[in-house]
C-alpha cells in the first residue's frame, strides 16, 4: 500500500551563494518554488527524511532550515496573494492507490456473487 503524502513548506536561509544554489537545485527536484528560498513539496515520511538528510549535507552551522508540515485543512485555507494558482489542489493526489492482490480480487468476486444471491432470494420472496 502506498504511504500517505503530505504537503510541507520548506524554507531556508543560507549565507553562502554556492550552498544556496545547491539547495535550490535539490529542492526543485522535490517540489515547486513559491519564492526563491521557500518551496512547497508533497512527500511521504521516508522522502521527507531523505530530503532533510540531503539538505543537512549541504547546509553549514550558520545556515537555517525550516520544514513545516501542513495538514489538508491548512492547505485548503492558504491564501496566496497575487499568485492564486500556486496553491490550487489536485484532489487526485490525496487518494491512496494500491494494487489489489489475487486474494483481494477473489474476495471481491465472492462478495459480488453473495450479494447477487441475496438479491435474487429477496426478489423471489417478494414475488411469492
Amino acid at each position: 500500500m502506498a504511504e500517505n503524502k503530505h504537503y510541507y513548506l520548506i524554507c531556508y536561509d543560507i549565507r553562502d551563494p554556492k550552498r544556496c544554489r545547491k539547495a535550490h537545485k535539490l529542492l526543485k527536484g522535490y517540489g515547486e518554488s513559491i519564492q526563491y528560498s521557500i518551496f512547497r513539496v508533497r512527500l511521504n515520511q521516508r522522502d521527507r527524511e531523505q530530503l532533510r538528510w540531503k539538505l543537512e549535507q549541504i547546509l553549514a552551522d550558520e545556515d537555517s532550515l525550516l520544514i513545516a508540515g501542513l495538514c489538508n485543512r491548512c492547505v485548503e485555507r492558504i491564501e496566496a496573494c497575487n499568485r492564486p494558482e500556486v496553491w490550487s489542489i489536485n484532489h487526485e493526489l490525496h487518494a491512496v492507490y494500491y494494487r489489489p492482490t489475487p486474494v483481494i480480487a477473489k474476495i471481491r468476486v465472492f462478495v459480488k456473487e453473495r450479494l447477487a444471491q441475496r438479491q435474487a432470494k429477496h426478489q423471489t420472496d417478494l414475488d411469492r
